[in-house]
């Protein structure tokens, strides 16, 4: 009998994903002081050739659903952008195999868990410390085809100043709606003193900047997806800073200013750790009781003053 009712209650989250994705409500990238995000510019990927991209489900209650992009790192582990955590969600979702996130696809697996823990310096003023990090359940088969890890960038003196960096996702493009398929869109990579310059903003040296020239660059959806330079994953997609925060979502993924990603390679011996020690998600702010919740905010709170 529980067997049977664990079924039922299994078809029922599947049913109700795909219900939410035919009105998804994505996590926006960080604007200013808030959360926002941005695939403008781009075009469709061949599907499968970003086999490490997965698509991330935030549950709060059945009808409070919110969605991101990530990352697999390992047969367990699925990297992506803290304040796509922001909501604290009982429940994440996470599908793989995907290139039409909208319907669903024979390559798809899918995977539950409520088993994520965010950076102990994220708060999410500046976006500063935007990475966090989703282990499943079970491991993960992987074909090497529709499904595969990412390579992450491990110098944190490497720059990549004026290289060209590809962000893929499935967020809002130029006609104002998510796109169903995965895009991609190449932007330039630039160096702190002109994204300072661009953006009136505080850079820190754990982020990385790419121009929104074009404009091009990511949009509501892409959040915590990957920013790759050479196939290798140097960056999360954070935040878009602007000088005014007047205008729809539209007009803010189109202002042509830099977004702000978290620079991958500074969170080195962080990811190891979560790699290397079966303890790294019963440490830290993770989930877990309301009670605990609060406690953690309130340490990183007193830690910012």
């Amino acid at each position: 009998m529980e067997k049977f009712t664990t079924i039922l209650w299994i078809m029922y989250l599947q049913s109700a994903i795909y219900r939410a994705e035919e009105q998804p409500m994505s996590v926006q990238i960080p604007i200013m002081n808030e959360v926002k995000s941005r695939i403008i510019g781009g075009s469709e990927v061949t599907p499968h050739s970003y086999p490490f991209q997965v698509h991330i489900k935030m549950f709060n209650k059945i009808s409070n659903v919110a969605s991101c992009g990530g990352s697999l790192i390992s047969k367990k582990i699925v990297l992506t952008a803290a304040h796509c955590l922001d909501g604290r969600p009982s429940l994440v979702a996470i599908k793989l195999g995907k290139h039409v996130f909208s319907k669903y696809e024979k390559s798809e697996k899918l995977y539950f868990t409520s088993t994520y823990r965010s950076h102990g310096g994220y708060y999410g003023k500046e976006c500063k410390d935007d990475i966090a990090l989703v282990q499943l359940n079970e491991d993960v088969d992987l074909d090497g085809e529709t499904v595969s890890t990412v390579e992450l960038a491990r110098d944190p003196t490497k720059l990549y100043v004026d290289e060209q960096a590809t962000i893929v996702g499935w967020g809002m493009t130029d006609s104002q709606a998510q796109s169903p398929e995965l895009r991609s869109v190449d932007v330039k990579v630039l160096d702190q003193h002109g994204c300072v310059f661009q953006t009136y903003s505080k850079i820190y040296p754990t982020q990385i900047c790419t121009s929104g020239a074009g404009p091009k660059g990511a949009c509501v959806g892409d959040s915590g997806g990957a920013v790759l330079v050479d196939g290798v994953q140097v960056g999360i997609v954070s935040c878009l800073k602007l000088h005014s925060e007047e205008g729809d979502t539209r007009e803010h993924c189109m202002s042509g200013l830099p977004t702000i990603h978290t620079r991958v390679a500074m969170y080195k011996d962080w990811i190891d750790r979560a790699l290397s020690d079966p303890g790294f998600f019963n440490k830290g702010c993770t989930k877990g009781s309301n009670i605990i919740f609060v406690l953690c905010d309130i340490f990183i709170l007193l830690a910012h003053f």
